[in-house]
């Protein structure tokens, strides 16, 4: 009963995780979605898998790094083995890397004691969460951090105590993978890796108290030895990434004594009442609603067992980790990818009290139980659900245009947009992207100019404010040879072309006006095609995709 519930929850997460699997878009923070998937892309068109990995967006030299690319390399190994496009097979390696960490957690609830039936369900509950279901389709490091993580636990643990070698080596394996993937996953699951070896401490205490020295020397070697290899990769990563991003005028504000207080938070953010409003409104409508918490409250009040300190722990370290992360995770979501499996598994071991109550019949336990679960089943299709099932080819009618206008090997310079990723992303273009508040910091922008020597900028974009930076104007077009008024134009913005790329722009001229834009009289002159035709090679990705089950291929399209 219990094996055929979990399958039934395992069906329908993957019938979730699979909705709009084939929109080109990436929903769910764009902005680090399409950071990774640029590295992917360029990373397989350049054929570039060196440890100053492409991320095209802050100008060149092109690496910024933070993650160690473990997980752009398997996408792009995936893609080129299988011939599938960047996206899906992304989406593939989120997706199997969580459903290869169930195994972990159902080692880890037989390592609790818990009964075989009563893990199925505690796994069906882990599988019922919106936010598994909706980052296990992401293309983000996420779910390849949460495998590494949750199977160092097990491995740490099973392999401390029992003083076996291959598990140790197999924790070191994993600890590397998820330290070098994700740093800050790596540090939660060390949490209660900490906890479990102060819990084998007391008891050493309880029973020799302190007149075992070898004893307590052998397991504080044993854990020593499942850490140390972990520790220092991820250490040697941390500074080799700031090295590389150091030699990058921007990348220089990234480096990790830079990010500390953004990372870490500071003491009033840990205390602010608008940081924990945000965590809780991310609980409660992306990982289990407020009636679903109140339930398992109830039941753990009435039911309290055996396995409610089990329960609290997981749910301890839970909040323990937006504790040491407060803004990370008020702003990022996905950051909850990390530590929901520990608030699911809290959720599971409290509702399978109701099975061991001495006073709860099945049938009312059951009940219960699926109320829960229909509560999970309702908050994702009433919320993420529809955030998934509308697709599209991704980017916009402005990216589309810098892809028609520009030439592959060109380079972009944007300002108004942050160091978001997708312009460039969707765009199929590498980018000079000029981050907030440093439109105007003019030491820096020259640096920046310096270090695109020998690069070919086709084009110049501004949104919103910073379409009237006419210093910034002057100072790249005057660099790069751009057009010095606007070439094309929409209401929040302005693109600058260089005059060897009004051709392109022309030939595509009917699409641009028909996107919305408005174009200068550079384009719109004598170079127009006749009758308005663009060569069909000439457009974009997704204009051309619908076509191509013609055959013969169309050579020109009006």
């Amino acid at each position: 009963m219990f094996l055929a519930f979990f399958l039934g929850m395992l069906a329908f997460h993957g019938w979730g995780a699979t909705v709009g699997w084939k929109n080109a878009n990436l929903p769910g923070n764009e902005f680090r979605q399409t950071q990774t998937a640029i590295t992917a892309y360029f990373v397989q068109r350049d054929n570039d898998f060196s440890l100053a990995y492409p991320t095209p967006v802050l100008g060149k030299p092109w690496s910024v790094p933070f993650e160690f690319p473990l997980y752009q390399w398997t996408v792009v190994g995936v893609s080129n083995v299988t011939g599938l496009d960047l996206v899906p097979a992304g989406r593939l390696v989120s997706a199997l890397c969580f459903y290869l960490t169930l195994p972990a957690v159902w080692l880890l609830l037989r390592r609790m004691g818990l009964a075989r039936p009563l893990r199925w369900f505690v796994l069906a509950v882990v599988v019922s969460c919106p936010l598994h279901i909706f980052y296990a389709r992401a293309f983000l490091i996420e779910m390849m951090a949460l495998l590494f993580g949750v199977w160092f636990l097990w491995a740490y643990v099973e392999g401390v105590e029992r003083r076996s070698k291959a598990l140790i080596v197999l924790a070191n394996l994993m600890g590397i993978g998820a330290g070098l993937v994700k740093v800050t996953t790596f540090m939660l699951y060390l949490m209660p890796a900490l906890g479990w070896t102060l819990w084998w401490y007391v008891r050493l205490w309880r029973e020799h108290g302190f007149g075992h020295p070898r004893e307590w020397g052998s397991w504080t070697l044993w854990a020593g030895l499942a850490v140390v290899l972990p520790f220092g990769a991820t250490l040697g990563w941390l500074e080799y990434a700031d090295y590389v991003k150091s030699l990058n005028p921007v990348g220089m504000d990234l480096m990790s004594a830079k990010m500390h207080t953004y990372n870490f938070g500071t003491w009033e953010t840990r205390t602010s009442a608008e940081t924990w409003a945000a965590h809780w409104n991310i609980q409660v409508t992306n990982i289990a609603g407020a009636a679903v918490l109140f339930a398992t409250l109830l039941v753990g009040l009435i039911a309290w067992g055996r396995w409610t300190r089990w329960a609290l722990a997981a749910a301890f370290f839970f909040v323990a980790v937006q504790v040491l992360f407060p803004v990370l995770y008020a702003w990022h979501e996905y950051y909850f990818v990390a530590n929901t499996t520990l608030l699911m598994v809290a959720i599971g071991l409290v509702l399978v009290q109701l099975w061991e109550s001495s006073t709860m019949k099945a049938g009312r336990a059951w009940a219960i139980c699926l109320v829960v679960i229909g509560l999970q089943v309702s908050l994702y299709l009433n919320g993420l659900y529809a955030t998934q099932v509308v697709g599209s080819a991704g980017g916009d009618t402005v990216t589309d245009t810098l892809n028609l206008v520009t030439a592959a090997d060109d380079v972009i310079v944007v300002a108004g947009e942050d160091w978001a990723s997708m312009t460039p992303y969707y765009a199929r273009r590498k980018a000079w992207m000029l981050r907030s508040k440093t439109e105007r910091s003019w030491d820096q922008i020259e640096a920046a100019m310096g270090e695109l020597v020998g690069e070919t900028v086709g084009a110049l974009l501004l949104r919103g404010d910073q379409r009237h930076n006419g210093e910034l104007v002057s100072r790249v077009s005057t660099r790069f040879g751009l057009e010095g008024t606007p070439s094309i134009r929409w209401d929040e913005v302005d693109i600058y072309l260089r005059p060897e790329r009004y051709a392109k722009a022309a030939a595509g001229i009917g699409l641009i006006r028909a996107w919305g834009a408005s174009v200068s009289g550079s384009i719109s002159g004598d170079e127009v095609a006749p009758d308005g035709q663009t060569f069909f090679a000439d457009l974009p990705v997704n204009i051309r995709e619908p076509f191509e089950v013609c055959e013969p291929r169309p050579v020109r399209f009006k």
